[in-house]
């Protein structure tokens, strides 16, 4: 209500976000990450994340910090939820004491987004990085939440992608050996989703970890889940539910998560009854309907001189150089 915006206070955080960010900015696994948001997402805010850059906190202000509270820190744009044990009587109490002065003078805020880029062929980015190892992720456009196959992507997800023992990581991990670990499926956000793979591998096995990655796609798309994956999938998810959503504070995230993305009140009963009836023609329908292996970005962290000829041999390749100070682009 009254927030002090500290100039020595902020100086204090400044400090500690940055020497995280500068930590991380130097590990390959970030450094894919923040490429791969910045090229599949453009200007849009979804190629940032909320704790920003090295360059975006160092140049931070108390005033940038004083416009932007009372610009959108205001109670027509907030939600108060209680969760736990207690009345609705005592909650509405609490409330008018906290908050009962609280009111918006100014009209709402008006936020224009730039706007997602098109997919486009598939292109390799190989950001340039000395090492023994290379940082490999592949992603598209996908899906939001109230895309109507979305309880389906999570059933698709997770044998394809989600799980140890999942088509991914049985493929390149247990049977080629060409990584620890692979990871990938659907993920979404409120504006925007994607499909994405996320591994690592020896520099000399790049390319094939990246053909491999995206010969999974293309059998994601041509073959059905068999029995045991469906089967094993289905029962994974209904019968974590109920150990995930049990704390007090899973059941306020809830409420926000349907509040936010404007979904029916009965989103996750209709969830579990959806994943219960997923058969694996719904799932190679949402596969075919949602993916397009022609049309991937792929980024590659490993060292270029040696990886490009062998990657151009897949897709057509631009190397990107990382300023080694702050991990700014150049």
């Amino acid at each position: 209500m009254t927030p002090a915006f500290d100039a020595k206070e902020l100086e204090k955080l400044r400090r500690q976000v940055m020497t995280d960010l500068a930590v991380a900015s130097a590990e390959p696994s970030y450094i894919a990450s923040r490429e791969m948001r910045k090229r599949l997402y453009g200007e849009n805010p979804y190629s940032r994340t909320v704790q920003g850059e090295v360059q975006d906190v160092k140049t931070l202000t108390v005033n940038d910090l004083k416009e932007w509270w009372f610009a959108f820190a205001r109670p027509d744009l907030g939600v108060l939820y209680f969760s736990g044990d207690i009345t609705i009587d005592r909650a509405v109490e609490l409330s008018e004491q906290a908050f009962g002065s609280w009111k918006a003078t100014e009209p709402k805020p008006e936020t224009k987004l730039a706007p997602i880029p098109e997919s486009a062929p598939t292109h390799i980015y190989l950001v340039d990085k000395a090492g023994d190892q290379s940082q490999i992720r592949i992603a598209q456009l996908g899906i939001t939440y109230t895309h109507p196959q979305y309880f389906t992507s999570r059933v698709v997800s997770n044998y394809f992608g989600g799980a140890f023992g999942s088509r991914l990581n049985e493929n390149l991990r247990v049977k080629k050996g060409l990584t620890y670990g692979a990871r990938g499926g659907y993920s979404t956000q409120h504006l925007a989703g994607e499909f994405g793979i996320g591994t690592f591998t020896k520099n000399e096995s790049v390319p094939e970890a990246v053909q491999a990655s995206i010969d999974e796609i293309k059998r994601l798309q041509a073959e059905p889940p068999n029995s045991d994956e469906l089967e094993h999938t289905k029962a994974f998810i209904i019968g974590s539910f109920a150990g995930d959503h049990e704390m007090a504070q899973s059941v306020a995230g809830d409420l926000w998560f349907i509040e936010s993305e404007g979904l029916p009140e009965d989103h996750f009963r209709r969830m579990l009854k959806a994943v219960q009836a997923t058969d694996a023609n719904q799932c190679v329908q949402l596969a075919q309907s949602t993916l397009d292996p022609s049309k991937l970005v792929i980024v590659v962290v490993g060292p270029a001189d040696t990886l490009k000829p062998k990657l151009e041999v897949i897709a057509p390749v631009t190397v990107v150089k990382t300023d080694q100070d702050d991990g700014k682009k150049r």
